[in-house]
């Protein structure tokens, strides 16, 4: 990089404006080709917004005041046209909801026919960028079809299509939430790499300017928050779930949710070149949510927490086992009093709202099905307050407010619902860690006074103990260790559970990767323990011929691992 060279971005005084309100105003920036700026602000600071600005977004009444240069070009002033060729076609720009503007039918192979660079350059091919990104079989992934992959993993397959448009200028809108740290890892380094290789811009937006210290940023830029989530509160309608026990009837008594040996083959379409593989998604769980319970699982990616969820949800159809829920008000004796309700919250909330309506209308419509009589408005307000949002939000659609807003909308439409069972799918993941663990006490407060339970899927590892009453560690489609959450933090008897836990990057380090080799790949899972290929303490003629069975460690506690050498 020559220090002397024009700065391929420059704001100066910038101010974002949304109608008659000011986002943020006074940004100055200045990003040299090769360097990294990252600007920082929590939930609804303007981050999001400002990239609906640059990327002139209509119906979003977002407007710029001051100067942007784009090498040392004026372009707010620009004409739609000469914006689109002077910016637009030079920068590639990743929203933080990329992985939702991927076509779901397409197979990813067709997404970068087009976009690499010829052959021969540095990081052309489309299986390099995939590898670099944490895909054990990139091959397979570029024969999938885009409805086939994660939440994460479309999110991966984006950022390496932003790579293959060889732009001098890369925005990236906080998508590091979507993945757990060992991944986080991977993706930070591989920017690293192409930024060195390319003399590549990045110009980062995220909540915090430590999640990318990995990029060695130039420039950090934090912008204050003048409309910052109001704090939960409890939220009960009145003369809803009459059903509800006291905390003293269902404590000790069965268990809300029953999950016996759970297996789900998911169809893996391999083009025309083979028949369709199946994959061992989830393999024998099993498990229970108690009455009044919040359980987390976690695991890094791909280990099958979300299709453990979807799958409980009924959303994809289990090959093998058995799922029963009870009413909130059944009876010891087995007689029911009540509906048994199963909701599930996705991490991808917009497409669950309909974009023609307003957030309003859609709580209306919550409240209109459980409760006729009562007034709507006052519910929806209450409703909205218990997640630290304003009423004003009840007069716009999900495509007017930001992905932390959609889901948190998604989560106090489902107090209103107020089911049985509520599951949580990374719903909470664009949520600022202040805030999320808010709101997982909010809901572990209602779930002890309502008798409902939640089953809470994350990769955020942080505040285990005080978020969950117990925790179940995932891995590659098994369920490898569950138990109360301080002791599965603290003990760690299963070595993946070491390995997920130490993988956490401390304030004074890097992440480091301790964890040798792959996720398998689960068409082909290994004999025996699953984990034995990356496991040190893996004994010959045994660990890789018998699969061991989750069996208690020590009496009465709980705490059950699926390991032949666990730590104790």
């Amino acid at each position: 990089m020559n220090p002397t060279s024009r700065p391929i971005l420059e704001f100066a005084d910038l101010a974002l404006v949304r109608g008659q309100v000011t986002l943020f105003e006074g940004l100055d920036l200045r990003l040299l080709p090769g360097e990294t700026c990252v600007i920082e602000g929590g939930n609804r600071s303007g981050k999001t917004s400002l990239l609906a600005a640059l990327e002139r977004r209509v119906g979003q009444q977002l407007g710029l005041r001051g100067s942007v240069h784009f090498q040392g070009t004026s372009v707010l002033e620009l004409a739609d046209d000469a914006y689109r060729d002077t910016l637009l076609d030079h920068v590639a720009i990743l929203p933080e909801d990329a992985g939702a503007t991927l076509f779901p039918s397409r197979r990813v192979r067709t997404l970068f026919s087009k976009r690499v660079a010829p052959e021969g350059e540095r990081g052309s091919s489309a299986h390099e960028y995939l590898a670099q990104l944490g895909f054990a079989e990139p091959e397979i992934t570029l024969r999938q079809r885009v409805r086939e992959l994660s939440h994460g993993a479309r999110l991966a397959v984006s950022l390496a299509l932003a790579l293959s448009q060889r732009v001098q200028l890369l925005i990236i809108d906080d998508i590091f939430h979507a993945c757990d740290a060992l991944r986080l890892d991977q993706w930070l380094s591989t920017l690293r790499r192409e930024q060195e290789a390319r003399d590549l811009a990045l110009l980062v937006l995220c909540r915090s300017a430590e999640t990318c210290r990995a990029l060695l940023p130039s420039a950090v830029l934090s912008l204050s928050n003048r409309r910052p989530l109001g704090k939960p509160r409890p939220f009960q309608p009145a003369g809803w779930g009459q059903d509800a026990p006291a905390p003293q009837s269902y404590r000790g008594g069965k268990p809300l949710l029953q999950v016996r040996h759970l297996t789900t083959l998911r169809s893996r379409d391999m083009g025309w070149v083979a028949k369709p593989a199946p994959v061992f998604a989830l393999q024998s769980v099993t498990l229970e949510l108690e009455r009044g319970e919040v359980l987390g699982v976690v695991g890094a990616s791909p280990s099958g927490k979300s299709t453990l969820a979807l799958t409980l949800a009924r959303l994809v159809e289990p090959t093998f086992g058995q799922v029963s829920v009870r009413s909130r008000g059944e009876r010891e004796r087995g007689e029911a009093s009540g509906a048994q309700r199963m909701l599930l919250c996705f991490e991808d909330a917009r497409p669950s709202f309909d974009p023609r309506l307003t957030l309003g209308r859609h709580l209306s419509q919550v409240v209109e099905l459980g409760l006729k009589g009562t007034g709507e408005q006052e519910l929806e307000v209450r409703a909205l307050g218990a997640v630290g949002l304003e009423p004003e939000l009840l007069r716009r659609r999900a495509d007017q407010v930001s992905q932390a807003e959609v889901q948190l909308a998604a989560f106090s439409r489902a107090l209103l619902l107020d089911p049985t069972v509520l599951i949580l799918d990374n719903a909470l993941s664009n949520v600022e860690a202040r805030h999320r663990l808010e709101l997982l006490a909010l809901l572990r407060d209602r779930c002890r006074a309502r008798g409902l339970g939640a089953l809470v899927v994350t990769h955020r590892l942080a505040s285990l103990g005080s978020a969950f009453d117990r925790v179940g560690v995932m891995y590659a489609g098994h369920l490898v260790e569950i138990g109360p959450a301080e002791e599965v933090v603290s003990q760690r008897h299963h070595p993946y559970t070491r390995v997920l836990l130490d993988s956490q990057p401390l304030p004074s380090r890097r992440l480091q990767m301790i964890a040798e080799g792959t996720t398998p790949d689960l068409t082909r899972p290994p004999m025996g323990c699953v984990y034995h290929p990356r496991c040190p303490n893996a004994e010959a003629g045994r660990c890789d011929v018998e699969a061991p069975d989750l069996l208690p460690i020590g009496a009465g506690t709980g705490h059950q691992v699926a390991c032949w050498h666990p730590h104790v």
